[in-house]
């Protein structure tokens, strides 16, 4: 907003102040104080701005779970995915606390714990810091002004809260003060007798602000888009809500339908039975499926028996994929999403993959077959995991369980660095557990005949328990950190006919 050459500086207000006050209704005290304290400075306004607001970070954090429609009508329901809302929470402190600032960290954590919006701001751009001091010195004595900081347009978590989702309330601009709401400028003609007052319908502000985090991110937003990607991203369930409302909207679906999508996690969302692989899609014999499995076998080298690694394949691009062809009959909700696959032999080609959602169920894969070369699209494979090594190159014997093992701790690692763990707010305290939960992980191996068991015992990793195998994950005690890194080491056993679970143990 404005000449961004100078910075832009936020003023937090704890709104629970006016909750309880006879001036609850009189919405505008808070860019009120800021006005008066502006003028009190008695420093030049030019080409300043100035927008108001709450802080609604559970707004970034809502998540469909219930949907229903039909025809021209449809309703869903919302839950705040409170994972992501704490995440982000911590990370938002830790940026407003990086340059200067006056706030304290408790007090601003606490009174954004519940996940309401008990935190009103007032944000001042293409201002000095000196400046800035000055409007935080005169606002100091207020029992209801929590502190100010300073606004980091190259955080998309700072542009999202302080840019995006306030109100544009005044702007200063060759001696005019251009406002929308006259309530925003009460006393300025007596403040500031010298500028013209101008009355604008809307602002039009910089279209450029959203460019310098995309360009060039700071710490503090690299932290964010870690914790977007890692906790925030639409998997593959949230797609499938949106693709039905969006198919409603445009008239495409006038069946009555039904869909809860509040799944536990993203992959107990999907199920891929074994014999649509094993037995039909990757079966030479099947009569329907022999064409199928044919093309998988010369084309990418997945034949009957790597059924586990087509699945977790699968598994890998189904969250990446777009959801298409959605329609609705007797039998439930029907789509196809289109998916890159890494081939046994290195060579990549994209399948289609079709789904259904019958009531009260999960998404279940019916089938799956390949697209002409004329369909076949890019796809960003160098983002995924190497699952297992190309069958030109596989080892015998301990060489080749030695390199299982080394892809599985790899992928582990992988995920391990993506992982970012829910902290932890103790109900009554102003301290916060930022490695999130105690517990670790097993994983469980239940083939004891199995020759990677043999190579494991022999190597001293892991131990036979009752009647599976068991392999301890424990990550410093922090419980989202060893579950990320055994998920990872799984997906690679069973992507090799290992067959494997991971089991969640909290402390």
């Amino acid at each position: 907003m404005g000449n961004l050459n100078r910075a832009t500086y936020l003023y937090f207000f704890d709104s629970k102040y006016l909750i309880n006050k006879d001036d609850y209704k009189y919405n505008n005290k808070f860019n009120d104080e800021i006005s008066e304290a502006l003028f009190r400075t008695e420093e030049s306004i030019d080409n300043i701005g100035i927008l108001k607001g709450a802080i609604v970070l559970e707004q970034l954090c809502k998540k469909p779970t219930y949907i229903k429609g039909g025809g021209n009508h449809i309703t869903s329901s919302y839950s705040i995915d409170e994972n992501l809302y704490y995440t982000l929470l911590l990370k938002l402190t830790d940026s407003l606390t990086g340059n200067w600032h006056t706030f304290s960290r408790s007090r601003f954590l606490n009174l954004c714990t519940n996940t309401v919006p008990y935190i009103e701001c007032v944000v001042i751009t293409n201002i000095t810091l000196n400046l800035a001091k000055k409007i935080d010195n005169q606002l100091s004595d207020l029992e209801y002004y929590i502190g100010g900081s300073t606004m980091d347009y190259q955080n998309p978590l700072h542009v999202i809260l302080f840019n995006e989702y306030l109100m544009h309330s005044v702007r200063i601009v060759n001696n005019e003060i251009c406002y929308v709401d006259a309530a925003d400028i009460n006393n300025w003609e007596i403040y500031y007798p010298n500028y013209t007052l101008k009355f604008v319908d809307e602002f039009v502000f910089d279209n450029n602000i959203r460019d310098i985090w995309r360009n060039n991110l700071s710490t503090g937003g690299l932290d964010a888009v870690k914790v977007f990607f890692n906790k925030g991203r639409d998997y593959h369930h949230n797609k499938v809500g949106l693709a039905l409302m969006r198919a409603v909207f445009e008239g495409k679906i006038d069946k009555e339908f039904e869909l809860e999508i509040n799944y536990p996690d993203a992959e107990s969302a999907i199920v891929i039975p074994r014999k649509k692989l094993e037995n039909y899609a990757l079966d030479l014999t099947h009569p329907d499926g022999r064409t199928k499995a044919k093309y998988f076998k010369e084309a990418l080298s997945i034949e009957q028996t790597d059924w586990r690694y087509m699945e977790e394949q699968i598994r890998l691009g189904i969250h990446e994929a777009e959801v298409s062809g959605i329609k609705i009959d007797e039998h439930g909700i029907k789509y196809y999403a289109d998916i890159g696959v890494s081939g046994r032999n290195g060579v990549n080609k994209v399948i289609r993959t079709a789904w259904i959602i019958r009531k009260n169920e999960p998404i279940q894969l019916t089938t799956l077959y390949p697209l002409d070369f004329k369909e076949q699209f890019e796809v960003n494979y160098d983002i995924r995991p190497l699952l297992a090594v190309s069958k030109e190159d596989e080892k015998e014997g301990a060489d080749k369980w030695s390199e299982v093992y080394r892809l599985a701790n790899q992928l582990g690692e992988v995920y391990l660095s993506e992982c970012v763990p829910t902290p932890v707010f103790i109900e009554g305290f102003s301290g916060y557990g930022s490695e999130g939960l105690l517990g670790w992980a097993y994983i469980n191996i239940y083939d004891l005949q199995h020759e990677f068991i043999k190579w494991l015992e022999f190597n001293r990793l892991g131990h036979v328990y009752e009647d599976y195998y068991r392999i301890v994950v424990d990550r410093k005690g922090c419980y989202e950190k060893s579950v990320a890194f055994a998920e990872g080491v799984c997906k690679v056993l069973r992507a090799n006919e290992i067959d494997c679970e991971v089991i969640k143990h909290l402390d």
